[in-house]
């Protein structure tokens, strides 16, 4: 099962990562460490669209999902 789940979303998670669509590759990305929690690519890219998602929402000035994605962060 995570075998499959990396070869289905790990590729999702990069293209996402690759065309800035943070909350898209976040998705693909939260899904993968849903299944395979110690998978290092997943949670260093999971890290990195967060990060860049909570930007973006910062400079929007939406801050209960800036904060809600803060919070993911620190999980």
């Amino acid at each position: 099962l995570r075998r499959k789940a990396e070869a289905e979303l790990l590729p999702v998670g990069e293209k996402a990562l690759e065309r800035k669509r943070w909350s898209e590759a976040s998705a693909a990305f939260r899904d993968l460490v849903a299944v395979w929690p110690d998978h290092e690519a997943a949670r260093t890219h999971l890290l990195e669209a967060l990060h860049e998602e909570g930007r973006v929402l910062s400079k929007l000035k939406d801050p209960s999902r800036t904060l809600a994605v803060a919070d993911e962060i620190l999980t």
